[in-house]
């Protein structure tokens, strides 16, 4: 195809329930919408915090993002979020995160043979916000309630759509 495939104009990532996954993974979806910026911090409990930062070599689309997040947007996906939402990449609607980021885990093998997941570094957001216990705040509160669910409704696309 001659020029390639059109860009979109804005996109809708729905983030509600994302436990979580690779923090690699967080900084190439960020790529995908601002290059040279910091996503996030690692902070050892001695030294200096090192930055995290947007995978650049991601070709970027360049639309409008809103992300729809909820109590269940955990871990990378609170990553996400609060590099979304710290570099004004887009907007955040739903309701607050889980507030269940705490950095990237080491294991430790124990006598009985089980092994226990620490994490060895401090998860910052990109103003180094601590986001772990508390979450990350929405622009547009837009809970999903359980007449919503009975009904059909989604109200955090509906607002999506009316802030697009």
């Amino acid at each position: 195809m001659h020029g390639g495939a059109p860009r979109p104009e804005a996109v809708v990532l729905d983030l509600r329930g994302n436990g979580g996954g690779s923090p690699r993974e967080v900084t190439r979806l960020l790529g995908a919408f601002a290059h040279g910026k910091v996503t996030s911090y690692f902070c050892p409990l001695k030294g200096d915090c090192v930055p995290n930062r947007t995978d650049d070599s991601v070709p970027l689309l360049g639309p409008r993002l809103v992300v729809l997040i909820d109590r269940g947007c955990a871990s990378a996906c609170e990553d996400f979020s609060a590099a979304v939402k710290g570099n004004g990449l887009g907007t955040l609607i739903g309701t607050r995160t889980a507030g269940a980021v705490s950095g990237p885990s080491e294991g430790y093998l124990l006598d009985d043979g089980s092994v226990l997941l620490l994490p060895k570094v401090r998860h910052l957001g990109p103003a180094r916000e601590i986001i772990d216990t508390i979450g990350v705040p929405v622009d547009h509160y837009a809970p999903m309630t359980a007449l919503d669910l009975a009904t059909g409704r989604d109200p955090g696309v509906a607002k999506a759509l009316a802030v697009l």
